[in-house]
């Protein structure tokens, strides 16, 4: 079996602890931070208005792609209009334009 990906997958785990016991927030709302919102405001962070990934040190051990496979990622084509259309998306994740070809950018990375 071959495969082949073009995106990876990132696992992580998130807590956030603000009390030393569960609190209701009817009873201590505005004196304690609410964890919900800190975790919200979190993620918040962690793409911006581009949609690029902000993580410090995510892309750091990542392998540049090889000659062969950058050529194999310019022969894929997708119909964005078409995905979107079957998905009853209303727009893009935070795109307007479809990116530059993966392949162009995987290369651009390698430099």
């Amino acid at each position: 079996m071959i495969k082949f990906e073009s995106r990876g997958e990132v696992a992580l785990e998130l807590r956030c602890r603000h009390a030393n016991s569960d609190l209701h927030s009817g009873n201590y709302g505005g004196i304690v931070p609410n964890s919900i919102w800190t975790l919200v405001r979190l993620l918040g962070t962690m793409k911006n208005a581009d949609g690029e990934i902000t993580i410090d040190g995510l892309r750091d051990d990542i392998t540049p792609p090889l000659e062969e496979e950058l050529v194999a990622v310019e022969r894929l084509f997708v119909d964005v209009d078409a995905v979107r259309r079957d998905l009853d998306l209303t727009g893009p994740d935070a795109r307007t334009e479809r990116p530059a070809p993966i392949a162009s950018a995987c290369a651009s990375a390698r430099r």
